[in-house]
């Protein structure tokens, strides 16, 4: 009967493991943050552009355009990443998504606002048009996608 014996550097092999997962790090937080503004690019892409300016945004909201309103934040360390993708135009995000009832005077009798050429009694529903959902499902493909990526890409080290 014939042996064999096989053997390995087991601390070298450990010592590749542990550069690997150094290495990987990073590549997550990048595949991530690019992610991130990808999400970004694409909410102001498909955002609704308006016909005027308005002059006082709804309360809580920065003024101007709901497509420049989309911001990403990243932070990360040792042991976690996140990356946050919002808007400073969370009334006006909500108005369009999900749309919104009839809008009568509350302190007046007739609503007015710059642009409109006379007084209304009221402003009619608007339609929900949810922008958000199809990219926000897309973009978790996508980080998938550049995860798998970065994993082989650090396999191919050891």
């Amino acid at each position: 009967m014939a042996t064999i014996m096989i053997t390995t550097n087991l601390s070298e092999f450990i010592t590749r493991i542990e550069e690997a997962k150094a290495a990987l790090a990073p590549l997550v937080v990048e595949a991530m943050t690019n992610t991130g503004n990808d999400l970004v690019q694409q909410l102001s892409d498909a955002a609704p552009r308006g016909t005027g300016e308005e002059a006082t945004p709804p309360e809580g909201d920065a003024s101007g355009r709901l497509a420049e309103s989309f911001v990403m934040e990243a932070e990360s360390d040792e042991a976690s990443a996140r990356v946050t993708v919002s808007t400073t135009q969370p009334q006006k995000l909500e108005w369009v998504r999900y749309g919104r009832g009839e809008v009568l005077p509350v302190v007046k009798k007739a609503l007015f606002w710059p642009g409109l050429d006379h007084p209304v009694r009221r402003a009619g529903p608007s339609q929900p048009n949810d922008f958000v959902s199809p990219i926000v499902d897309g973009a978790a493909e996508m980080l998938y996608g550049l995860l798998d990526e970065a994993v082989a890409e650090v396999a191919a080290q050891l």
